[in-house]
């Protein structure tokens, strides 16, 4: 979903064809404020502002940027760029991001799969050790290992959600 951002008489114009061409739906704000309000709610992938009102209210700006948070911002300059080029712009900018998104995916899933058979191996190794252990001690610490592991992936598995 994007959230346009712009006061001007193009910015109908300029939703539609952000719809169209992005198969996004397109939400319109004309003031930071409300913009502001409107990505609280978090549903935005991307917001596309144009630099007038961001440079006319430098106040209502800067909480409009803190509430964007992990949302693409894509600053554009409606009086000088056409739809077309914006339109681009958007297009690319949202490429990038989908494609940043899938690599930080693929490597928190590396990482949460390196971590988990890291202490699956050693609730194994752990297993067999206190398995063929003669000594009642050494079996129990064994086992202390296997809860260990056991504990630490339940922690990963509940960080990773």
């Amino acid at each position: 979903m994007i959230l346009l951002i712009a006061s001007c008489e193009r910015r109908g114009e300029l939703a539609e064809a952000l719809r169209l061409n992005t198969s996004q739906h397109v939400d319109v704000a004309t003031s930071l404020k409300k913009a502001a309000s409107m990505l609280s709610s978090g549903q935005y992938t991307a917001v596309v502002c144009d630099e007038t009102l961001i440079n006319s209210d430098p106040l209502s700006a800067e909480a409009f940027v803190e509430r964007c948070s992990t949302t693409l911002p894509i600053h554009v300059n409606l009086a000088v760029s056409g739809i077309s080029r914006i339109v681009r712009e958007v297009r690319v900018a949202l490429r990038r991001y989908d494609t940043e998104q899938q690599v930080a995916m693929r490597a928190a899933e590396f990482s949460l799969r390196s971590d988990l058979r890291s202490a699956v191996t050693a609730i194994l190794l752990s297993t067999d050790l206190a398995i063929h252990s003669d000594n009642p001690a050494d079996a129990q610490q064994h086992l202390r290992t296997v809860y260990d592991s056991a504990e630490k992936i339940r922690q990963r598995l509940e960080t990773a959600q």
